[in-house]
């Protein structure tokens, strides 16, 4: 019932699209990841500022249940509000919209950020990418991720943590690192091992 509730809410925006997601339904606006349906609830993106508010209402964040491990990510399950208090509901996702669009025409000028100031880097990772010649942003997109891990790798040695890659995929896709598809980070795998073993 929460699904067709928040399909109806979020028309309003337009062009949607959506993507498997930690195996349920990722819902996306401007290419930026907003809302996740699993197990029958609805979960919004944590955005500033309601990130916090929706910590004040109790939300719980999504857990995504690995093999091996627990992975928790900025989504918030909205889907009580769906049900008992849609006025509520409708100003989260409307707050969580306008941040999303915000965050597509901070994207669209991303090339004046920081290496670290991208999603999943940190200062650490932007010196490795300094000391193979990566020194912008845009080189960093220039380059692609699977270039930019082969050339760390060969820099620091094979034994370099492949979680790397899976971030630093997930900078130039603009989501957290955690919300790449296992087909993804095989398909990532993959064309790295081809540069460095063909």
């Amino acid at each position: 019932m929460s699904k067709e509730v928040f399909n109806k809410v979020v028309e309003q925006y337009g062009a949607q699209t959506t993507r498997s997601m930690f195996g349920g339904i990722g819902f996306f606006h401007c290419d930026v990841m907003y809302a996740l349906y699993s197990r029958s609830h609805i979960y919004l993106r944590g955005t500033q500022p309601f990130e916090s508010q929706l910590q004040a209402l109790g939300c719980q964040k999504f857990k995504h249940v690995k093999k091996t491990t627990v992975a928790t990510v900025n989504y918030y399950d909205i889907s009580a509000f769906l049900l008992d208090n849609i006025d509520l509901a409708k100003a989260l996702i409307d707050g969580t919209m306008q941040a999303v669009i915000e965050e597509e025409d901070n994207r669209r000028s991303v090339y004046n950020q920081r290496l670290r100031d991208l999603l999943n880097l940190q200062l650490t990772t932007e010196r490795m990418l300094k000391k193979v010649g990566i020194s912008d942003v845009s080189t960093f997109f220039h380059v692609g991720a699977v270039a930019a891990f082969v050339r760390i790798t060969e820099f620091y040695g094979h034994k370099t943590d492949i979680r790397l890659l899976w971030k630093l995929a997930a900078a130039q896709e603009g989501i957290y690192w955690e919300l790449l598809e296992e087909t993804r980070k095989q398909a990532l795998l993959n064309e790295y091992e081809q540069r460095v073993y063909v």
